[in-house]
């Protein structure tokens, strides 16, 4: 039973991959339009919270004073 377990939760985490994998391709794609491009960027901006993530798409770091 355990292992039926551990074989529909890989499965679960191998597909949610996969669809995190397939939604980046779709996002770099359209980021070859520029207007999309800001768009995306202006909700990567919104979404990241962790500066080295905010750093792959050139965004500032978040300031963590105050």
């Amino acid at each position: 039973l355990a292992r039926e377990k551990k074989k529909a939760t890989d499965q679960q985490r191998k597909e949610d991959t996969r669809r995190k994998i397939l939604l980046g391709s779709l996002a770099l794609k359209k980021m070859q339009d520029d207007s999309e491009k800001a768009k995306i960027i202006a909700d990567l901006n919104d979404y990241l919270t962790e500066d080295r993530d905010r750093l792959l798409f050139g965004l500032q770091p978040i300031s963590k004073g105050s």
